[in-house]
């Protein structure tokens, strides 16, 4: 911040876009962008998750036993609450609330929700080569 400033430049928000999203298109940005307020700290991309806390996500504990990573009394994972998983397509940053804090002090943060392909993120070459299929399927049928 302190670098633009010094430029002149001072903006209200930061758009922040990983190259590691290749599916994520321009109207996913722009809907992200008519969602955002100033009135929330940061608005960020997700995907409906299939790991929930609540019945299959397990942590270790002291005696190396699994216990939930979420306490619930659940019986089936369908009637658990959704769960969001960061996607990492976007991230819109009021500039200043992260003058004011670290983003991991932020408690105003909202999502924007990505289908599953859309949200294909690369992190390694499986990601990559299902990147490329999705890519191959859908240049093929238009």
């Amino acid at each position: 911040m302190k670098f633009s400033e010094s430029n002149g430049l001072n903006p209200d928000v930061i758009v922040f876009l990983q190259p590691t999203s290749p599916l994520r298109e321009a109207h996913h940005i722009q809907e992200a962008l008519e969602l955002f307020s100033n009135d929330m700290d940061m608005l960020v991309s997700v995907k409906e998750t299939d790991a929930n806390p609540y019945y299959v996500l397990k942590e270790e504990n002291e005696q190396g036993y699994l216990e939930s990573s979420k306490p619930g009394n659940f019986t089936r994972r369908q009637d658990c609450p959704k769960v969001w998983e960061l996607n990492g397509a976007i991230y819109i940053i009021n500039v200043q609330s992260l003058k004011d804090g670290p983003i991991s002090k932020f408690s105003k943060i909202k999502k924007y929700v990505m289908d599953e392909y859309s949200s294909i993120d690369i992190d390694n070459e499986i990601d990559w080569l299902v990147a490329e299929k999705i890519l191959e399927v859908k240049t093929s049928q238009d």
